[in-house]
């Protein structure tokens, strides 16, 4: 019993920095950053399936999800490139268990919600497959790291959407090396995702990816 309360208290621990006192904080295994099916196998086997059950898809598969997706590779930097390299997505994650925050650095979890929230990531009577998924990818672009260039009108949603696009490209070659399968939507309600997550001012959700085992 001792041990088992070790191990608890090793995983959950509490954040009192910015996101308050009862936060709840996940530490994931370290990624694997080696192994898997060499790339152009990944590549010829890319592809998007809707069709995906609601098993647990483990811990490890998910801590190696999120690193190759939007992890940092060395010093400072990204498994996926961004606009002048401002690093302004952020990845969370929805699941029965509540919305988590991807902390790369840690490499660990942050509760941002509670609950069952995968109904605000698709439309249950076109997309109901999504909800049937382990958990969702939400991409999330933070536009006040946008930098304001004289003369340059950036479009903070063209931005947004080409650092998404690098990073799910990501998700997608590493479900296709570790055999899950997943489906990328951007027909979701932000209206109702967005303060579900409590995202802040200034960051838009852009893109949700059911993730799971294929049926």
């Amino acid at each position: 019993m001792k041990m088992k309360t070790l191990i608890l208290q090793g995983l959950l621990s509490v954040s009192c920095l910015s996101h308050g006192q009862d936060a709840v904080r996940i530490s994931l295994p370290k990624a694997v950053r080696d192994g898997g099916k060499p790339l152009m196998e990944a590549l010829a086997q890319r592809k998007t399936i809707r069709t995906l059950k609601g098993d647990d898809i483990g811990t490890q598969n998910l801590s190696n999800l999120l690193w190759a997706t939007y992890g940092f590779n060395r010093e400072g930097m990204r498994t996926a490139p961004s606009a002048m390299n401002k690093q302004g997505l952020e990845l969370y994650v929805v699941r029965g268990d509540g919305a988590w925050l991807y902390e790369a650095q840690t490499e660990s979890l942050l509760r941002v919600a509670e609950g069952d929230l995968r109904s605000k990531t698709a439309d249950p009577k076109r997309q109901a497959f999504a909800l049937k998924a382990n958990l969702t990818l939400v991409f999330v672009f933070d536009t006040t790291k946008i930098p304001k260039l004289e003369g340059v009108e950036i479009d903070a949603v063209e931005w947004a959407k080409l650092d998404t696009g690098f990073a799910a490209q990501n998700a997608y070659l590493y479900c296709a090396s570790a055999g899950l399968g997943c489906c990328a939507r951007s027909s979701f309600s932000r209206k109702e995702l967005e303060p579900a997550l409590n995202l802040g001012p200034g960051k838009i959700a852009t893109l949700c990816l059911p993730v799971g085992l294929p049926e």
